[in-house]
Formats: structure tokens, C-alpha cells, sequence
């Protein structure tokens, strides 16, 4: 059964939790000084939430205001940044990046789960 929770994770869980997980996981990687991103963040929930019946899928996020020195290292420059972990059609879905979701997909609530779900391995 899947989560309706968004996992706050830090660098020091980030590969236990995501990388060495078996499922699919999207990251929201937010600065917690950031309008956008606290705007961003109750939609990010309830996107979240409408996804609780798929377990395949987990969602996190991480506040790279706090780990800046992990974000940097990932590449994360811009916020917020929503990335995937193991989705098979996703380059850098396989590593510890992750896969650059598209804006305008992470942005639309209905759209969003859609996309997931399409992209979800068998």
C-alpha cells in the first residue's frame, strides 16, 4: 500500500530511503525561503495523497536551505526542482541526480499523477 506521507529526507537518509528503495520515487527539492515552493508544496501533498492506492510510487522532499552542500552536488540550482528516482524511461532516473520531471508536468495537479503513472514500470 502506498503513502499518502511526503518523506522529509536528509542527506544523511537520502540513500537509504530513495536510492536503495525498490520503488519508484519523485523528489521535491524546495528551499523553505522560497514563495514558490511553499506555494508549490501544498499542491505537491495532495498530488501525493491522490497517489496512496499506488504503492509503487513514494514521494519526498528535501529543503535545500537547510543541505545546501547535497543539493549543489546534485545539481539542484533552482527551486522548486521535482525529480524522479527509477522510472525506466527517464534519463538519470538510475542515478543519484535523479531524472529532471518536466515543469509543466510537476505543475499540473490532474496531470501530474497521469504522467506517473504512465511512466510507472510494469
Amino acid at each position: 500500500e502506498g503513502s499518502t506521507e511526503v518523506v522529509e529526507v536528509t542527506p544523511d537518509t537520502f540513500e537509504q530511503t530513495v536510492l536503495k528503495d525498490t520503488r519508484v520515487w519523485v523528489m521535491d527539492y524546495y528551499a523553505d525561503w522560497c514563495g514558490h515552493c511553499i506555494h508549490y508544496a501544498p499542491m505537491y501533498k495532495r498530488i501525493s495523497a491522490s497517489m496512496k492506492d499506488e504503492a509503487r510510487v513514494r514521494f519526498g522532499a528535501m529543503n535545500c536551505a537547510a543541505h545546501g552542500a547535497f543539493c549543489s552536488e546534485i545539481d539542484v540550482h533552482a527551486y522548486p526542482t521535482v525529480r524522479g528516482y527509477r522510472f525506466p524511461d527517464l534519463k538519470d532516473a538510475d542515478q543519484k541526480r535523479g531524472g529532471d520531471i518536466p515543469r509543466q508536468e510537476f505543475h499540473s495537479e490532474a496531470g501530474f499523477p497521469k504522467w506517473i503513472r504512465g511512466k510507472l514500470p510494469a
